[in-house]
């Protein structure tokens, strides 16, 4: 009988230690949202700010969307961050300091962002 009784209490526990972890992928999961900011060279702010060691003069400027709050977001290398990695675009020649509005997928416990769409606020 104890044996039974312990055996149901071990299913009974892997059920829901199983379902708690299936609740947490779910309130984890990557959402699209739209953010917006101030396009700065990373390694320049990090630089001026923190004191870090970057070196853009050498291996180039790569840029990231600093919103109100003050965090910076790292763009996700793909065909829409493009321009917004490089701070340039062939419409507009330097997007460096100016505000965008970056729509995409954050991902969950980062500050990157898998751009699907951008737009400069004026």
């Amino acid at each position: 009988m104890k044996q039974t009784t312990l055996t149901i209490a071990l299913g009974l526990f892997a059920m829901a230690a199983m379902s708690a972890g299936v609740m947490a992928r779910e309130d984890k999961a990557a959402k699209e949202t739209t953010l917006s900011g101030t396009l700065v060279c990373i390694g320049c702010t990090l630089n001026k700010e923190h004191g870090a060691k970057a070196q853009c003069s050498v291996y180039g400027h790569q840029h990231g969307l600093r919103t109100a709050d003050g965090k910076i977001y790292t763009f996700l290398e793909n065909d829409q961050s493009k321009d917004l990695r490089a701070g340039k675009s062939k419409d507009e020649d330097n997007l460096h300091g100016k505000k965008v509005e970056v729509t995409g997928t954050v991902f969950p416990k980062t500050q990157i962002i898998d751009v699907t769409s951008y737009k400069l606020v004026k």
